[in-house]
């Protein structure tokens, strides 16, 4: 893992270095926001494009995700997966050889993170779609974890628990599916 204060972070980004330290000191303090975790997106993965940084962030949000609460972990591993997604797409940078060990097991260790937060008891639909997501990318189906993972705009009609795929469209369908049950 390339320390955050090794010097090669000046010419990986010196600023990508300090988001991550501050989402260190963030995730320390118990105060993580979305804005910080829209920041990482900016820095390692902006619209989807992966740069050398952002494999030498994967071991560092893979360790900082352990420290996170279970949204924020999610968050941090979906992140991970978006870079994965974009290594074996189209990334501007192919994984350098120094960084390759670093990163190649930081996803090995992040599809542990991940079980931790499967373990959880709690789910709703929208969670486990995002988690499958992540669970399938991490594994190598990264288009098919990306195509899960849009899947999020789906929703449960609450009466009878019916998938709908365009809840939009399906509005007067759940409309009329509340009023015959109800």
């Amino acid at each position: 893992m390339l320390p955050l204060d090794d010097p090669r972070w000046e010419s990986l980004n010196s600023g990508a270095a300090k988001a991550l330290r501050r989402l260190e000191t963030a995730l320390k303090e118990a105060n993580i926001s979305d804005e910080d975790l829209k920041d990482l997106y900016w820095w390692f993965c902006n619209q989807g494009t992966v740069y050398r940084r952002s494999y030498a962030a994967v071991p560092h949000l893979v360790r900082l995700s352990r420290l996170a609460g279970l949204e924020a972990r999610l968050e941090l591993l979906k992140l991970v997966a978006a870079i994965e997604r974009g290594r074996r797409r189209d990334a501007e940078e192919p994984l350098p050889a120094d960084l390759q060990p670093a990163y190649v097991q930081a996803l090995a260790e992040a599809r542990s993170s991940l079980a931790v937060c499967v373990a959880e008891q709690t789910w709703d639909f929208k969670r486990a779609l995002k988690t499958a997501g992540i669970f399938l990318a991490l594994n190598g189906f990264t288009e098919a974890g990306f195509e899960v993972s849009k899947m999020d705009d789906w929703m449960e009609c609450p009466k009878c628990g019916a998938l709908l795929l365009e809840p939009q469209k399906d509005e007067q369908s759940l409309q009329t599916i509340a009023e015959t049950k109800g």
